[in-house]
């Protein structure tokens, strides 16, 4: 963590990393609205803005401000707090309202995101120390995120009846699979070092 620190302080000023500091922020206050009943209806527009924002400093990190190995690491950790941000008061809303099958699957997704992304920063981390520097995302791990960030944001929608809870079960499911697709391929690269 330390190093990790280090290499903030050093990059925190890049534009890239600061708009991923900005959907860090979001994120934070994202279960705010999901959790509450006065604003519960804003909660799927800060998470499009929050998850949209994902593009935007990718963008700029690669074509116009350089990519720093801080926005390496940033980038994705944000993407799974957001997830994290978006699914913990989802599920809480989803308990209170005792739909179990729906809350099954969220506690599910949530519980496989806290393994895989501890494992994934754990293999970034060791393939740092290996060779002096941090790879970006490979390429089949932005395919997860995409499926992740719609299925976020229809589950966040408040549409309530058992066919729209089987389409976000669905949803979730999918983006599960791809994550776990991403998650091998991170063991085969970065595994042996």
């Amino acid at each position: 963590m330390k190093r990790f620190l280090s290499m903030y302080r050093r990059d925190y000023k890049n534009p890239a990393n600061i708009v991923t500091t900005a959907r860090l922020l979001l994120a934070l206050a994202l279960p705010y609205f999901i959790l509450s009943k006065k604003h519960r209806r804003w909660a799927p527009v800060i998470f499009a803005v929050a998850a949209s924002t994902d593009k935007l400093d990718g963008h700029l990190a690669k074509n116009v401000y350089g990519v720093t190995e801080t926005g390496k690491i940033l980038d994705p950790a944000v993407d799974k707090a957001l997830a994290a941000f978006t699914l913990v008061p989802s599920f809480i809303m989803t308990i209170r309202k005792n739909n179990i099958p729906l809350a099954l699957a969220q506690g599910l997704m949530l519980t496989f995101l806290i393994i895989r992304e501890h494992s994934v920063l754990r293999l970034k981390m060791r393939a740092e120390r290996a060779t002096g520097r941090v790879d970006s995302a490979i390429q089949s791990g932005r395919v997860p995120m995409v499926a992740q960030s719609v299925a976020y944001g229809v589950l966040l929608l408040p549409i309530e009846d058992r066919r729209m809870d089987v389409a976000k079960v669905g949803i979730l499911s999918i983006a599960a699979a791809f994550s776990a697709a991403a998650w091998k391929e991170y063991y085969d690269l970065y595994g042996a070092l």
